[in-house]
């Protein structure tokens, strides 16, 4: 069973705004707006909402080869995000490679903007959502997959950028949602809970061996155990669709695929960002496509 979403962090007071730590250079009074977002799936939202500004935005990761989970960014890069007016993630620890070294005022962000999973020891004190102790599973980081999420992070970019419209996105965010909510039903298991959000919107279940989902989740390695009650799951043809991510795949994820199709059950890839040149509209439309013809 997918747990609640957490309170999503999409009002921030911009009029408490901060100076930037001493080892940052702040943005100049009449600098061009400059937006430096952690993939191109939040540098694409970001487009769209302040197109006809003067804003340049810049993604760090772009296509659809690089797993975001363990990317390790340049000091170039690092750089690009000190001297931006802002930068834009997902926050939960899935670009803390990108934030944990700016202040919070300097980030637009969906989720609490905790260290990453696997540095448990080197967490910020920045302030966290009020769903973020609701329960003791880890928060869902692809939270770019969030309708919601991405209209409300829609809304604060504009709120930060003279001129900009978050109206066009959140209408093709909302027909999207529309979308979602019409898939027939069907029973769904996950390699990678990289599409939660989407089945939360939608009348698909989530089926995931319990286990299994619990390691993912906490990008741990499922078990032998978790393995096989998830072969056995596909075997019995215990679910309709499998959501394969191509992006982290591992030779435990291509054996569930492999034993999908050899069953016959429809499988769907869901990577963790859009392909190189694909706009995320575009790409979360896709998806939604693949689902629509289940």
């Amino acid at each position: 069973m997918i747990r609640p979403r957490p309170a999503l962090l999409g009002t921030l007071a911009v009029a408490a705004l901060t100076p930037l730590a001493a080892c940052s250079a702040a943005p100049h009074p009449g600098d061009r707006t400059a937006i430096v977002a952690s993939t191109s799936a939040w540098g694409d939202l970001a487009r769209h909402v302040t197109e006809g500004t003067d804003a340049e935005v810049t993604s760090i990761i772009t296509g659809d080869v690089t797993d975001p989970h363990h990317f390790s960014p340049s000091a170039a890069d690092m750089a690009r995000a000190h001297r931006a007016s802002f930068v834009v993630v997902g926050g939960g620890g899935y670009d803390a490679w990108l934030y944990e070294g700016l202040e919070d005022s300097q980030i637009v962000h969906a989720l609490p903007l905790t260290a990453h999973s696997h540095d448990h020891g080197h967490g910020h004190d920045h302030e966290h959502s009020a769903g973020e102790d609701r329960a003791d599973a880890p928060l869902n980081e692809h939270v770019w997959f969030d309708v919601d999420a991405l209209a409300a992070v829609a809304g604060e970019i504009e709120e930060r950028v003279p001129g900009a419209s978050a109206e066009a996105v959140r209408g093709e965010l909302a027909a999207l949602k529309e979308r979602l909510g019409a898939l027939p039903p069907a029973r769904v298991a996950q390699t990678e809970p990289v599409a939660d959000y989407l089945v939360e919107d939608s009348p698909l279940s989530e089926v995931t061996p319990e286990g299994y989902r619990r390691a993912t989740l906490s990008e741990g390695e499922p078990s032998a155990a978790d393995l096989a009650a998830f072969l056995e799951l596909i075997n019995s043809e215990g679910i309709d669709v499998l959501i394969y991510n191509p992006q982290t795949a591992t030779d435990t994820t291509r054996r569930l695929e492999r034993a999908a199709r050899d069953n016959g059950i429809t499988v769907v890839e869901v990577g963790e960002t859009p392909a190189e040149g694909q706009d995320v509209i575009e790409y979360l439309t896709h998806v939604i496509h693949d689902f629509e013809l289940i």
